[in-house]
């Protein structure tokens, strides 16, 4: 059984990337000291043009500075915060860069390392800031760190606050605080259920009325005793236009709606349980019994067959006069006009935090709210097709796994893909940076396809990953993320 949890498999992972380093050191001639220098940066945009841009900032260092972006996020620094190399206060025009990212993507094409301990991060937001004067770093004064409170469209109270110390090449943990729900997004979403109309247009099949007389009666008052083969035509196109169908059952009762007496046959119900109606039940009379607000049940006894019977829960909607009462395309634009509305108020949702999270800094740099991924896992031999001309043997390709929720980054260097530990969960994904623009591609599909019941079953599993090759077109995040099959994120 190779089923693991990630906080294992991670050391699997950075076990062969610690193997890999030592690998090309060994290959420097002897008596060749490695320098710090030697190493690859820590944090390395795989694809420098699309790393994500910083916003600046200027300010007066004596009297501080606060600001709230657009995500929803608050800088706030005090004044006289701000200190020189020497340990001397700053004063004049100060300039503030800083970015945010949100999800895995963006962390990736920013080049931030996702890794801590023994695991990997999920993250909850991340950012950046830094400042300088004239190009010269400045710092933070110890006693008045600056705040930063983060907008986080990732809920919950388990992330912990980290620093990415560059120095030391690893990530601090800073500790944690408590989420603050964004009240703002709470009530958009109210706002939001409220907006959506009562009935969708045209009508579904759950729509009905009881049988093709009342329709009739109501559609076509002038023919109302009209059998013809043409009337009968003009009804249906006429119903079909607003979406509602008839069954041929019977009821002759009366019920209250909207304070008022109606007959239960000139009504448009709707089957709250999309229950169909058997053939017998033509011609057919049934009985009405009140169950909740327009709620009723609907039963029947067939009168050739007492042992036959039926039952159905209904919903009285409207009058058929009030349903006829417009042509159907002033209620097509009445509906698409609320459903414009809703799409725009969804879009600004979907920019919202769901939370904030607030922490005091006492150093510019990177910081992240993250957790180590509990997901399970499956080590697998990884071979890969790419399915074009490439010199893996040469290239240091590193395949990338973007978990489901796009929160986090697993990194499987060319060392480790003899011990790959991927998640069991269902689409997730995994890219590679090809060289000529490219990117390898093995999407959610092709990963929701992989059998993990059998390969679990398996002592030493193994997978081919057939890759699609895709040109980097627009050259662009957006174009990246669409390829990605993240391009909603």
């Amino acid at each position: 059984m190779s089923k693991i949890s990630f906080q294992h498999f991670a050391l699997a992972v950075l076990s062969a990337a610690f193997i890999y380093t030592i690998t090309l050191q060994s290959c420097k001639t002897d008596g060749e000291v490695i320098s710090q220098t030697d190493l690859k940066p820590l944090v390395n945009p795989p694809i420098p043009q699309l790393d994500p841009s910083f916003g600046t900032f200027s300010f007066e260092a004596e009297t501080g500075w606060e600001m709230n972006l657009p995500s929803g996020t608050r800088i706030k620094v005090s004044p006289n915060a701000l200190i020189d190399s020497s340990g001397f206060p700053v004063k004049g025009q100060v300039d503030i860069m800083y970015r945010e990212f949100h999800d895995a993507i963006s962390v990736f094409l920013a080049g931030i390392p996702m890794e801590y301990q023994d695991g990997h991060f999920t993250t909850a937001g991340s950012f950046e800031i830094r400042a300088s004067q004239k190009g010269t770093p400045v710092y933070v004064k110890s006693e008045k760190p600056i705040e930063v409170r983060l907008a986080s469209l990732t809920a919950g109270n388990d992330y912990d606050f980290f620093f990415l110390d560059e120095d030391k090449r690893g990530w601090d943990s800073l500790g944690t605080r408590e989420a603050e729900v964004n009240i703002e997004k709470v009530a958009l979403k109210k706002k939001i259920r409220n907006m959506y109309p009562e009935l969708p247009f045209p009508l579904n099949r759950n729509y009905f009325a009881f049988n093709y007389q009342a329709v009739l009666d109501i559609a076509y008052p002038n023919n109302r005793w009209n059998q013809s083969d043409s009337v009968k035509e003009s009804l249906t196109s006429k119903c079909k236009q607003y979406g509602l169908g008839w069954e041929k059952a019977e009821v002759w009762e009366s019920i209250t709606f909207g304070g008022k007496k109606e007959n239960a046959a000139l009504m448009v119900w709707k089957n709250l349980k999309k229950k169909p109606f058997p053939k017998w039940a033509d011609h057919q009379y049934g009985k009405i019994e009140p169950f909740g607000k327009n709620r009723y049940r609907y039963k029947m006894v067939n009168g050739q067959d007492t042992t036959q019977k039926f039952e159905v829960d209904i919903e009285a909607v409207m009058p058929l006069t009030m349903l006829f009462a417009y042509p159907p395309e002033k209620w097509k634009r009445d509906y698409d006009k609320i459903m414009r509305q809703i799409e725009i108020e969804e879009e600004r949702l979907a920019t919202l935090a769901e939370v904030y999270r607030t922490f005091e800094v006492a150093n510019f740099g990177i910081y992240n709210w993250d957790k180590l991924m509990k997901e399970q896992s499956l080590l697998v031999a990884g071979t890969f097709d790419w399915n074009m001309k490439i010199n893996d043997t040469l290239s240091e390709l590193t395949v990338i796994c973007i978990t489901p929720d796009n929160n986090g980054i697993i990194n499987f260097p060319r060392a480790a893909w003899k011990q790959m530990a991927i998640p069991l969960e269902k689409n997730a994904r995994l890219f590679c940076v090809l060289p000529g623009n490219k990117i390898g591609i093995f999407d959610a599909k092709k990963y929701n396809r992989i059998p993990f019941d059998e390969m679990e079953k398996e002592m030493n599993p193994a997978y081919v990953f057939d890759m699609e090759p895709k040109s980097l077109e627009p050259f662009s995040e957006g174009g990246f993320r669409k390829i990605v099959g993240l391009a909603g994120d």
